[in-house]
C-alpha cells in the first residue's frame, strides 16, 4: 500500500519517517484530510466561485455525498461555512480546516444541510455496520 500526502502528519508524501505516518484511517475520515483540487481558485476548501452568479459557494463531501452548504457574497464566510460543517462530520484529527484557529460561532448550517450530513454520517454507520457484520 502506498501511502498518499493525507496519510503525513506533515502532509509531505515523501517523508516516511514512522514519527511522521498516520494510523490508516476508514476512506470517510480520509475525505476530510483531502487537499485542494488543482482547479482550485479560492484556496479555500469547499469553497468554488460561480462566474454565472458572481457568488462564492459553500460545499462539503461526506461518505460521496456532496452537501450544499450555501452561497456568499464573501468567500471566508462560506470557508468558515465548509469549516462548521466539516467539524460535524470528522474528528480533530481529520479535520483539514481553512481556518482552524477561528471559532466562527455566528455561522448556522441550515435545516436542509445539517439534514444532508446527518443522513450521510447515518449511511456510513450503517455500511461499517454491515461491513463488520460480513
Amino acid at each position: 500500500h502506498r501511502l498518499g500526502a493525507g496519510e503525513h502528519k506533515n502532509r509531505k508524501g515523501a517523508d516516511n519517517r514512522w514519527s511522521n505516518i498516520k494510523d490508516l484511517a476508514p476512506e470517510h475520515d480520509n475525505q476530510g484530510n483531502v487537499g485542494l483540487r488543482g482547479d482550485n481558485i479560492s484556496d479555500l476548501k469547499g469553497v468554488f466561485w460561480v462566474n454565472r452568479d458572481k457568488i462564492w459557494q459553500a460545499q462539503i463531501q461526506i461518505h460521496r455525498k456532496r452537501i450544499n452548504l450555501g452561497s456568499f457574497d464573501n468567500k471566508d464566510e462560506a470557508a468558515l461555512t465548509y469549516d462548521a460543517a466539516a467539524r460535524l462530520a470528522w474528528t480533530p484529527r481529520f479535520q483539514r480546516l481553512n481556518h482552524p484557529r477561528i471559532a466562527a460561532h455566528h455561522i448556522i448550517l441550515s435545516d436542509r444541510a445539517l439534514r444532508q450530513i446527518e443522513a450521510a454520517m447515518a449511511s456510513q454507520a450503517i455500511e461499517r455496520g454491515l461491513a463488520q457484520a460480513a
